[in-house]
């Protein structure tokens, strides 16, 4: 570390070691301001080495730098590191040594339609062993593999944030703006049909957790995460893909389409009718349910529970759903001619399982897209098994089946159906009608209920018959039960005469004693 003045030179230069090796940077004609600016690019080269954050002081000189000594600007400037940080770019990908074979890979991957760049990320996702990073140059896309998280979610979360980088012109930490995020957001959702309010969200939600990886990695734990206060978007106001809920009727004609087709991105009609019957009764994703295998099927007491990894999982946790009597005893016989160890459904189909499923619609004669615009795609599925979920689960038992933190998000994929809705509200009796006392006992079929007839309209003609006799005081002994209560009508009797302590009534006629 040196300031020189060459002889026959009217400036000074900077000698300064980095990284092993000595480098050269412009100072200026006096010798004691170039000892000051040595002093800051020092400490500019403490920083970066020892990952520390850049000083107040310092970063104030560099902002002036630029128009006061631009030559020395351009030298520092020219690689980053001597600015005592890397680029966010850097940050995002890491830097790697490939092996021998990552070339090989990736030209396969480029063949494909993909870039090359997403080529070689691919490489990064899938074949971990092809490449080698140094303790402190791997970065977000290495921490999220390292964290458990699979290729698919790495690549995709990497993608956005990518875009979002260049898109805003982000390239060092403190080039991180919310509001120049949240314009560029606005500009996609306005001039994109396929980027809504969700998307947008989902943007925004990989930018804050790639900020806040940077904040810990650069130790800058003193300044606040700058995404940290950006408001998420009402997903509800601007729904750009409507999905609706199968009925009943083309339940059964999408599973029978299936077993009668023929072989679809390489799953065999019989196949894909399973995936389509567990898809539709648990609500398992497209991704979901690509990473099941025999052993994903677990006994649990008296049922059959089906595990999904915490890998797979939105939530990232595992999952173990239910799975009803009437489903497994379709699947059993089906998993017994499936190999251990392998994929139900192998194949990369879950990228795009719309396609597959528009294939078996057609076949059923079921609109893909229906009058009022809403589609009945893969995720759809997930509505439908929600939705058959709401009319026989309770309301926080519903939540944990669709594997939902908040009630209202499983409420979104509950669709009620028109005249469904019509029936139920027709049951309702109207305040201030001549016959509003009638109408509240109607039952569903109209017919008017007696007093003691068990409210879930259940019973024979002969059990309603007996409820008659007890109305008119019969003595005989009556035992025809009620369903829902598990009461013969002898216990109903009982229950009617039954008086409180403090009412004693006048003896029984027959027996002589107090009835109670």
């Amino acid at each position: 570390m040196a300031v020189v003045k060459a002889k026959g030179r009217k400036t000074c230069y900077i000698k300064l070691k980095v990284d092993g090796q000595w480098a050269r940077f412009p100072g200026v004609k006096d010798r004691g301001t170039s000892e000051s600016i040595e002093g800051r690019i020092a400490r500019l080269i403490h920083a970066r080495t020892h990952h520390q954050p850049v000083p107040a002081e310092v970063l104030a000189w560099l902002q002036d730098l630029p128009t006061r000594a631009p030559r020395l600007f351009a030298r520092l400037t020219a690689d980053s590191t001597m600015m005592g940080r890397r680029t966010l770019t850097d940050l995002l990908f890491g830097k790697i040594a490939p092996k021998r074979g990552f070339a090989e890979q990736a030209k396969r991957f480029h063949r494909n339609g993909n870039t090359l760049a997403q080529a070689e990320r691919k490489v990064r996702a899938l074949h971990p062993e092809l490449y080698d990073v140094a303790p402190d140059e791997g970065g977000y896309f290495q921490s999220l593999l390292a964290d458990g998280d699979t290729s698919d979610h790495v690549l995709l979360a990497t993608g956005r944030i990518d875009a979002m980088l260049t898109g805003c012109g982000f390239n060092f930490w403190e080039n991180f703006n919310a509001e120049r995020l949240k314009q560029w957001l606005h500009r996609q959702r306005s001039t994109r049909d396929d980027f809504g309010a969700a998307t947008s969200n989902h943007y925004a939600k990989a930018m804050c957790a790639f900020a806040g990886w940077c904040r810990a990695h650069l130790k800058r734990t003193a300044e606040a995460n700058p995404f940290d206060g950006m408001e998420r978007l009402n997903e509800q106001a601007d729904v750009r893909r409507k999905r609706r809920a199968a009925t009943g009727d083309e339940l059964e004609k999408l599973v029978r389409a299936a077993e009668a087709g023929g072989d679809v991105t390489r799953i065999n009609g019989m196949d894909r009718a399973m995936l389509y019957r567990i898809a539709l009764t648990v609500g398992l994703r497209a991704g979901e349910c690509a990473s099941l295998s025999p052993e994903s099927f677990i006994r649990e007491g008296n049922g059959v529970s089906v595990r999904v990894a915490a890998a797979y999982s939105k939530h990232r946790c595992e999952d173990l759903i239910p799975i009803p009597k009437a489903l497994w005893t379709v699947l059993e016989s089906w998993l017994a001619t499936k190999t251990t160890g392998e994929r139900l459904w192998p194949g990369n189909w879950y990228e795009d399982a719309a396609a597959m499923l528009r294939v078996d619609l057609e076949a059923a004669g079921i609109p893909y897209q229906a009058d009022d615009g809403s589609y009945l795609d893969f995720h759809a599925t997930r509505h439908t098994s929600i939705t058959r979920g709401a009319k026989v689960m309770q309301v926080d038992q519903l939540r944990q089946f669709a594997r939902h933190s908040k009630i209202e998000m499983t409420m979104r994929y509950v669709h009620t159906d028109a005249d469904e809705l019509r029936e139920r509200a027709d049951r309702l009796s109207a305040p201030g009608c001549d016959d509003a006392g009638r109408l509240a006992r109607l039952g569903i079929d109209g017919r008017e209920k007696c007093d003691h007839e068990c409210d879930h309209g259940c019973g024979s003609e002969s059990q309603r018959a007996s409820t008659r006799r007890i109305n008119r005081h019969s003595t005989k002994n009556e035992t025809s039960p009620c369903r829902c209560k598990g009461l013969s009508s002898t216990d109903t009797e009982c229950l009617k005469r039954g008086r409180r302590g403090s009412n004693p009534q006048p003896p029984d006629r027959q027996s002589g004693t107090l009835t109670n």
